[in-house]
C-alpha cells in the first residue's frame, strides 16, 4: 500500500477558499455542487523523489497547495503537535510513535526520532501538561520526556480499557481515538464497533453472525478523568 512507504501532504492556505456549504438540505450525504476542486500535483522534496510514486496530486479547492514533509513511515494514523509545535505520528504498523522535529522550519522533517514503542495497535495520540497520551486497544498509556530528547523514558498504564472491543479476535475496529478537554480535564475514547452493520444490542463477530455478549461500550464514546478513573459512557451509537 502506498501509505506504508510515504507520509504526509502539507496542505498550506495561500488565499482564501470559496465557501460551498450554503445551500445544503438538511440530511445531504453526497453534496450534488460543484466543488470547484482542481488537480494539484504535490511538491516533492529532491530527498523523497526516489520513495514516492510519480505524478502524485490531489484534489483541492482554489488558493491550495500541498507538499510532502516526511515519508517512509509503516503504516501513520493519526497526528498530534507537542506543547513545542513539534509533530508526533502514530507509526501503527511498526508499533511506534515517531517524532518529526523541524527545527530549520523548512516544511521537512530533518529525521524520524522513535518517541515509544511496543503498542498493538497504537492509533491515535494528544499531549496534555508536557506528557503524551497514547490510546491503544486495551489500554491508555502516558509517556513522560524527561530531558527533552523526544525520547520518552517514562511509560504509565493510565487506565484499562476493559471494553468488549479490547479483544481482536471478538471483531474490527479494535483502533482507539483520543481526545482531552483541557479545559474540563476529561478523557475522551473512541471504541469500535465488533462488525460494520451490528447494533450494540446484538453484537456479532466480525464478518460473521457469530453472535457477542451486549455491552453499552460498542460502538461509544468513553469519558475518563485526567487520571484515568471516573469512567463513564458519553456517547452511543457510533461504529
Amino acid at each position: 500500500m502506498i501509505n506504508r512507504a510515504w507520509l504526509f501532504i502539507a496542505l498550506f492556505l495561500q488565499t482564501p477558499a470559496i465557501g460551498q456549504d450554503d445551500g445544503y438540505p438538511p440530511g445531504t450525504l453526497a453534496p450534488s455542487v460543484d466543488l470547484q476542486l482542481k488537480k494539484v500535483a504535490v511538491q516533492v522534496p529532491p530527498q523523497f523523489a526516489d520513495r514516492v510514486p510519480a505524478g502524485l496530486s490531489l484534489n483541492m479547492p482554489q488558493g491550495f497547495s500541498a507538499s510532502l514533509f516526511a515519508a517512509g513511515l509503516d503504516g501513520p494514523r493519526f497526528m498530534a503537535f507537542d506543547q513545542n509545535n513539534i509533530l508526533h505520528v502514530a507509526n501503527m504498523a511498526a508499533d511506534q510513535i515517531v517524532a518529526l522535529p523541524d527545527r530549520n522550519h523548512d516544511s521537512i522533517a530533518d529525521e524520524h526520532i522513535v518517541a515509544a514503542r511496543g503498542f498493538k495497535e497504537a492509533h491515535s495520540l494528544a499531549f496534555y501538561k508536557g506528557a503524551m497520551y497514547v490510546a491503544d486497544t486495551d489500554e491508555i498509556l502516558v509517556f513522560r520526556d524527561m530531558d527533552g530528547d523526544l525520547v520518552y523514558e517514562e511509560r504509565e498504564v493510565l487506565t484499562e480499557l476493559t471494553s468488549p472491543g479490547a479483544c481482536c479476535a471478538n471483531g474490527w475496529h479494535t483502533t482507539r481515538t483520543i481526545v482531552i478537554d483541557e479545559a474540563k480535564e476529561k478523557i475522551y475514547v473512541g471504541i469500535g464497533s465488533p462488525c460494520d452493520l451490528c447494533r450494540s444490542s446484538a453484537p456479532t463477530k466480525a464478518a460473521s453472525t457469530d453472535p457477542l455478549p451486549p455491552s453499552e461500550e460498542w460502538g461509544s464514546i468513553l469519558e475518563f478523568n485526567i487520571d484515568g478513573t471516573g469512567k463513564r459512557v458519553f456517547a452511543t451509537g457510533v461504529r
